[in-house]
């Protein structure tokens, strides 16, 4: 997160004046985040003892077993507990890592990769651009579908 927050400011190319602004978006992040994670411990601590079918470690017994005990909600918040922790490291890790290489190798403002003026001759081409955005289509189908296995199926 060290990473993640020092290479942002930079690329967002915050200055002295701005940062006052920046240090209250990082805390309301920051506890957001926390809350998230302390309701979803709260939550999975209270099938302790209660919950018969925890015979499996994987996240859908849980759901399943808060939606059993709990109802609907508990289960939903749940869920939306875990996807928002796995997507929230997802983007963390994946910026924080890009912006650490482009550092390594000097490169300046490495969310840029379509602007000629920053990249030059190593720009994204056609190919690299629908090549990415098919990535990402796989992989948002690919979470609908999960999301629909987990809770509509």
């Amino acid at each position: 997160m060290i990473f993640f927050q020092g290479s942002a400011i930079i690329d967002k190319g915050i200055t002295a004046k701005d940062l006052r602004l920046a240090r209250i978006d990082t805390i309301i992040g920051s506890v957001c985040q926390v809350f998230i994670a302390i309701c979803c411990i709260l939550i999975g601590a209270s099938l302790f003892g209660q919950a018969e079918i925890l015979n499996e470690d994987n996240p859908s017994t849980i759901i399943m077993a808060l939606h059993d005990l709990f109802g609907p909600w508990a289960s939903s918040l749940f869920g939306f507990g875990l996807f928002n922790a796995g997507f929230l490291a997802a983007i963390t890790i994946s910026l924080s890592s890009s912006w650490t290489f482009a550092e390594a190798f000097n490169w300046k403002h490495s969310l840029i990769t379509n602007n000629k003026k920053y990249m030059g001759e190593y720009k994204n081409s056609l190919f690299t651009n629908i090549w990415g955005w098919m990535v990402v289509g796989v992989l948002t189908s690919l979470i609908v579908m999960l999301f629909y296995e987990t809770f509509w199926t």
